[in-house]
């Protein structure tokens, strides 16, 4: 049966959004999703086609990781886990925690400190170029923003050589 006027204009998506199926927190499956493209410029990058997908894949895993790393994935406090003092006795990692933890430690051992910052801030913490380029260098003119994003690109390519996104003939103007 077609889909109605009505239907077809709800499922429209708006400019500058995108619809993702995500895991479910719940466990059974994905839930779809609507995010807004401008809050994320990793995102925004692959979709003016800036980033290869390998790239926006390696830089999604970092950004996964990093977020895990950080506690800020819903994952950091047991509720299931009676609570009865705070004798700073802490809770086992769970592997998911502890799997995060690996590939934070394997991009650190591939990139120098520079690199990991760039990626950090940009694909970890989300910042434009332009707001990493003023916060971390205090320049913002758009020769400097471009070569930000020249060294982005080529660090998002040794993370996606080294996790298997990509292989290692390719070269990245």
């Amino acid at each position: 049966m077609p889909k109605t006027k009505a239907a077809k204009k709800r499922d429209k998506i708006p400019a500058g959004f995108i619809a993702e199926d995500v895991p479910s927190p719940l466990g059974n499956g994905t839930d779809r999703v609507i995010r807004r493209v401008g809050n994320d410029p990793i995102l925004y990058m692959y979709r003016r086609k800036t980033l290869t997908e390998a790239e926006y894949l390696a830089a999604c895993k970092f950004q996964n990781a990093h977020t895990i790393c950080q506690g800020s994935d819903g994952g950091a406090i047991d509720y299931s886990v009676d609570r009865v003092d705070t004798s700073g006795v802490t809770q086992p990692l769970q592997d998911y925690q502890i799997a995060a933890m690996d590939v934070i430690a394997e991009a650190t051992m591939a990139l120098d400190i520079q690199d990991l910052l760039r990626v950090e801030k940009i694909a970890g913490d989300g910042l434009s170029i332009k707001d990493y380029c003023i916060a971390m260098h205090k320049k913002s003119y758009n020769k400097f923003q471009s070569q930000q994003s020249t060294l982005l690109k080529q660090n998002l390519c040794e993370l996606a050589i080294l996790w298997g996104y990509e292989s290692k003939g390719r070269k990245v103007a």
